[in-house]
């Protein structure tokens, strides 16, 4: 087992730094330098081994603290510290117990599995024993260290050790489960892919549901019972020796993961990309396709208003549901207010005032704009991209900031929702005055325009998207993710408005600046088809 484990990881290591290779030698000032340079670090390459064992525990360990921190202890801190101790127990039970039911690693597709086991003839068995078991040990190790760390509740002091194990167990179940119904009925729940989506998104509403609505302990009371630890401890074991007992694995592989398998994923994910994009012509009426329509208007401002006005549905309609979603809640927390319980008003007022820095992440979900991005390349630059003249500087300038200004407007019409139910929740139902909104106000206009700049900005500058609509940059995956994570991070950031509401309009006017200056000089080399 270990020597296959030493094997496995020297390939995922190798494949890693072959793609952090290509990845920096994209960069635009070691792009020149690297040009020559191939994938072979023969030397490095018999260092890996050594390497991977670090990684494997570094990167094991920042998983599970940021599904951890991110999904259930950042979320049940929201709350008032009695409501945190009931709404915690419940999300781990939901994301580490019931979720995990549903999921099984040695039935899902691996690209590393087809390798291995069928292109490179690794005995079955010992991979599937040398992948199962030390990743779920590392998973206990890191669970153990988060949970000594954030966990208040328990019986004794140490009980985080207890609850990792108990996991642990768990998972060593629920794999054999999987592997039982896979080896007697054939069964796995990943050819059911809408099925398999359904329960994930109905587990996580439920268990959201139930941390935050409800004031039962009967999940903090399950996972501190000793009748709970012994029985998981139960079935983990039965679990285990059944696993290591499983002889045919290479026929699991063998049907869990084949080219038909593959080229179905693939397809799968093209038509998600396409069907996301696409425009059907039952959805044009004669009025739309007529073609005096923009007389008026000329060259790049009349294809742009050709584009946004055979698109208004893809537009307008996520424009008008945001809104219409956002008016709607206030609506109802005013009839609450007004009917039920007279103190939700003042605690969303209080809460939106004290807690702005949380509209950062807010806005970031407000104002995504990559849908739309998508379908401009799609259904627009695709085909004029092949075209010299819409490659200069003037002419792609000129696209941006027509672009631009439709996405501010979408942008701007939920925001404003957003403004005036923020205004009169904390005029009507707090001590604070219009002065004291101004600052809200301007932060959220404001972030509306850094999130409108930054998305359309991005797309010119990478263009990541292949003509099957795959992304393809890595920058470009690497900084909307890290806008992603700060946007998140920002929440718990205890800045004061003075200081956050200079620094954010600062940003985005520097930031404006410099994607103004880079759309123009750039992009007519970086803005083309991949």
């Amino acid at each position: 087992m270990l020597k296959a484990l030493h094997i496995i990881n020297r390939v995922k290591i190798s494949s890693r730094l072959n793609s952090l290779l290509y990845f920096i030698k994209k960069l635009p000032i070691l792009k020149r330098k690297l040009r020559t340079t191939n994938y072979s670090f023969l030397k490095l390459k018999g260092a890996i081994g050594i390497i991977s064992i670090p990684y494997n525990i570094v990167s094991t360990f920042l998983k599970g603290f940021l599904v951890f921190f991110t999904t259930m202890y950042l979320p049940s801190n929201f709350l008032a510290k009695e409501k945190a101790a009931i709404a915690l127990p419940t999300l781990i039970f939901f994301f580490y117990f019931v979720l995990r039911l549903v999921s099984s690693y040695m039935l899902e597709f691996d690209l590393n599995k087809f390798i291995m086991v069928k292109q490179m003839r690794m005995n079955a068995r010992e991979y599937s024993l040398a992948t199962i078991f030390p990743e779920e040990i590392l998973k206990l190790i890191s669970k153990v260290i988060i949970f000594i760390l954030f966990l208040e509740f328990g019986t004794f002091k140490m009980y985080g050790i207890t609850l990792a194990i108990s996991i642990f167990s768990f998972a060593m179940f629920t794999e054999a489960i999987h592997l039982y119904l896979f080896d007697k009925f054939d069964f796995t729940i990943y050819k059911h892919n809408v099925l398999l989506v359904i329960l994930y998104l109905m587990i996580v509403f439920v268990g959201y549901i139930l941390a935050f609505g409800s004031s039962i302990e009967i999940f903090f009371m399950i996972l501190t019972s000793p009748v709970f630890f012994i029985v998981t401890i139960i079935l983990g074991i039965w679990g285990s020796i059944y696993i290591l007992k499983y002889k045919d694995y290479y026929r699991v592989i063998n049907k869990t993961n084949n080219i038909e398998f593959l080229d179905n994923q693939k397809e799968l994910t093209k038509d998600i990309y396409f069907n996301e994009v696409k425009i059907k012509e039952k959805d044009f009426s004669d009025e739309d396709l007529r073609i005096d329509k923009f007389t008026k208007k000329e060259g790049y401002s009349y294809l742009n208003a050709i584009f946004f006005d055979r698109h208004k549905k893809m537009v307008y309609k996520p424009m008008m549901i945001k809104s219409i979603f956002i008016a709607v809640l206030f609506i109802i927390a005013a009839l609450v207010t007004e009917l039920l319980h007279k103190e939700v008003g003042p605690i969303i007022g209080r809460f939106s005032y004290e807690s702005f820095n949380m509209f950062v992440f807010l806005m970031y979900v407000l104002c995504n704009s990559q849908r739309l991005i998508k379908s401009m390349f799609y259904n627009c630059d695709l085909s004029l991209l092949r075209y010299g003249f819409y490659r200069r500087g003037d002419a792609l300038l000129r696209m941006f900031f027509l672009r631009l200004l439709r996405i501010i407007y979408s942008n701007l019409v939920p925001t404003t929702v957003l403004v005036l139910g923020l205004g009169y929740n904390i005029l009507k139902y707090t001590e604070m005055g219009f002065s004291d909104l101004i600052p809200i106000v301007l932060l959220l206009y404001a972030l509306a325009m850094f999130f409108s700049v930054h998305y359309i900005f991005m797309y010119y500058i990478f263009q990541p998207f292949t003509s099957s609509l795959e992304v393809k940059s890595p920058f470009y995956s690497f900084i909307n993710f890290l806008v992603y994570f700060i946007s998140y991070m920002l929440i718990q950031v205890p800045a004061p408005s003075i200081v956050f509401l200079p620094m954010v309009i600062g940003f985005l006017l520097v930031y404006t600046a410099i994607a103004v200056i880079l759309v123009y000089k750039k992009a007519p080399r970086t803005f083309r088809i991949k």
